[in-house]
C-alpha cells in the first residue's frame, strides 16, 4: 500500500471535486474546528481520530498514487450466522425493556479484483450517488472511502442543520415504510431534538417527515434546523446518534459493545471540511469501506426494534454493502 496522504472528496448534488493542497495530518481526541481542512473521527469517541490541515481547492486533477497489493490470506467468516444471532439475542432485550433500539453492524471482506483502479472505483461511486457526500482519503497505509447520504451537523454562519435519518426500504421495492422503520425513525429524531434542548439550541425547526432517496435505497427523515453557540458541545453530544448506536445511549453502547464483535474503525464515526470562515460540512460515515493490501473490507448496519425480524435485518445490511460493492 502507499503511505502517501491524499484526500478527496465531492458534496452532495455537486460535481466539483474538493482535496486539500499539501496536506498535514495530525492526531485529534475531539473535535477541532479551529483549523481549515478536513475532520475524520472514528465511532468510538475514546480512539484517536484524524485532523488533515491545508487549504481546500476544486480540482480536475485527481491523483491517486498507485499503491502495492500484498497478498493477505482472507479467512472465511460466518457473518450471516453471528449477526442473525446477535440481532435476535438484542429482539430479545428489547422486550425485556432493557433498551428500545440498537444498531447492529457488520464487515464483509473480499479481494480485490486484479484490475482494481481506485480512480475509476472513485469516480463511479461519484457518478452513481449523486445526492451523496462521496469521499477517499488515505492514512497510516489504509485507504478509506464510501458514500453517506447523511448529514452529521453542518454549519452555515449562524445556522445549523442535523438529520434524524432511520429506515431503510429498496428503492425499487414499492413497499411503504412499516411502523417498525417510522419508530425507528421517530426515535432518532426525539433523541437529538432532546439533546438540542438540553444544549440551549434556540430557533429549533423541525421539517415533516419524508422519504429521502440515496441512490439504491430510500430513509424516512426529518431535516432540523437551529440556531446555538457552542458547536462543540453539540457535535459531543451528539456523537455517536440512535441512527448508529441506539436509544438509551448507554444501555445499547453497551450492548454493542459486548455482541458486536466488530472494530467498527471510522465507520459510523463522521467526517467532512472545516472551511476558513469556520463553516463546517459533517457526515456520518456510512456505505464505506476500508481497503488495505489486495483486501476491502465493506461496513453496515441496521437499526433493531422490537418489531425487527433478524433475517430482515441482514438483508438490510447486505443490501447497505452493495452501495459500494455493486461497483467493484
Amino acid at each position: 500500500m502507499t503511505n502517501s496522504l491524499f484526500i478527496y472528496w465531492k458534496l452532495p448534488g455537486k460535481k466539483e471535486i474538493f482535496t486539500i493542497a499539501n496536506p498535514q495530518i495530525s492526531n485529534i481526541s475531539e473535535t477541532d474546528l479551529s483549523d481549515e481542512g478536513f475532520i475524520f473521527l472514528p465511532y468510538n469517541k475514546n480512539k484517536l481520530g484524524y485532523l488533515i490541515k491545508g487549504k481546500i481547492n476544486a480540482t480536475i486533477d485527481i491523483k491517486f498514487p498507485e499503491f502495492l497489493k500484498n497478498e493477505t490470506q482472507l479467512n472465511f467468516q460466518d457473518n450471516h450466522g453471528h449477526y442473525v444471532s446477535i440481532v435476535t439475542n438484542a429482539i430479545d432485550k428489547i422486550k425485556n425493556e432493557d433498551f428500545k433500539k440498537v444498531v447492529l453492524a457488520h464487515s464483509s471482506i473480499q479481494q480485490l479484483p486484479n484490475n482494481f483502479d481506485l480512480k475509476l472505483f472513485f469516480e463511479k461511486i461519484c457518478n452513481n450517488y449523486p445526492n451523496a457526500f462521496v469521499y477517499c482519503l488515505s492514512i497510516e497505509n489504509e485507504i478509506w472511502i464510501g458514500a453517506t447520504p447523511e448529514v452529521f451537523l453542518k454549519k452555515e454562519n449562524d445556522l445549523f442543520l442535523t438529520y434524524a435519518l432511520a429506515g431503510t426500504k429498496q428503492l425499487n421495492e414499492g413497499i411503504k415504510f412499516s411502523i417498525k422503520e417510522q419508530e425507528e425513525q421517530s426515535l432518532v429524531k426525539n433523541y437529538i431534538v432532546d439533546k438540542l434542548i438540553h444544549l440551549k439550541a434556540t430557533n429549533i425547526n423541525i421539517s415533516k417527515v419524508r422519504e429521502f432517496n440515496t441512490g439504491n435505497l430510500k430513509h424516512l427523515i426529518n431535516e432540523i434546523q437551529f440556531n446555538c453557540t457552542k458547536p462543540i458541545e453539540i457535535i459531543n453530544e451528539m456523537h455517536p446518534t440512535p441512527a448508529v448506536c441506539g436509544a438509551p445511549l448507554e444501555p445499547a453502547s453497551i450492548f454493542i459493545n459486548q455482541n458486536e464483535n466488530l472494530d467498527r474503525e471510522f465507520y459510523s464515526g463522521f467526517l467532512g471540511p472545516i472551511y476558513k470562515n469556520k463553516n463546517f460540512s459533517f457526515w456520518v460515515n456510512l456505505r464505506c469501506a476500508k481497503i488495505n493490501n489486495d483486501l476491502i473490507k465493506f461496513y453496515a448496519g441496521a437499526g433493531i426494534t422490537e418489531n425487527s425480524l433478524a433475517e430482515s435485518e441482514w438483508q438490510e445490511t447486505e443490501k447497505k454493502i452493495d452501495t459500494l460493492r455493486s461497483l467493484l
